[in-house]
């Protein structure tokens, strides 16, 4: 009952959402959901006015080489000391132009075609063969994830790629493999979209 008063309860700096979810483990369910919009007031007085280091790291926090935006969300230029802020911006050592690619399918039907699944999914697979593995596919459903699955493995595992799948085993474990293993591909979804180095 407090929850649902709380969803309900008018708050202009509360963001509320319903949202339907399907997870292979539990099935169907419904989740009432609430955020707030401005953070900043919030973090200052939980987090870095309570402790007297707070070390916070990613890869995107700065914009435009400068740390000005998310130190007015996050709050820290409102702190009562403002000298405690020091910001380090480390270059990465990853070579985009040699590890990465941005391929963008102009071909593909429209996501609502019914043809479009099978689509992505032949897209996928021209990409991994072309790439001999060392892939993530990502995915933001696990139905597409387990469909993808299933249309892709017998063809990769056949022209030598080690499939991974989110779930199959413990996540640090599955990293591991994917990182060790030659042609290892790695579907995945939900907690891998984000934390990953």
């Amino acid at each position: 009952g407090g929850a649902l008063l709380t969803f309900v309860d008018e708050d202009d700096n509360t963001c509320r959402w319903i949202e339907t979810r399907y997870r292979p483990r539990t099935g169907k369910a419904i989740a009432f959901n609430t955020a707030p919009i401005a953070v900043g007031t919030l973090l200052r007085k939980a987090l870095f006015e309570q402790f007297p280091t707070v070390v916070l790291t990613s890869a995107t926090m700065a914009v435009d080489q400068r740390f000005d935006y998310v130190h007015d969300r996050l709050g820290l230029s409102a702190l009562s000391d403002p000298d405690r802020v020091r910001t380090l911006r480390v270059e990465s050592p990853f070579d985009f132009d040699q590890q990465a690619l941005l391929a963008i399918p102009r071909d593909l039907p429209e996501p609502n075609d019914p043809r479009y699944e099978a689509a992505t999914h032949e897209v996928i697979a021209e990409t991994l063969l072309a790439t001999h593995g060392g892939t993530f596919v990502l995915f933001t459903a696990y139905g597409a994830l387990n469909r993808a699955i299933r249309a892709l493995e017998p063809e990769l595992r056949a022209r030598g790629l080690t499939v991974l799948q989110q779930g199959d085993t413990n996540r640090h474990l599955l990293l591991r493999r994917f990182i060790d293993e030659p042609g290892a591909v790695l579907f995945a979804t939900d907690s891998f979209w984000e934390g990953v180095d």
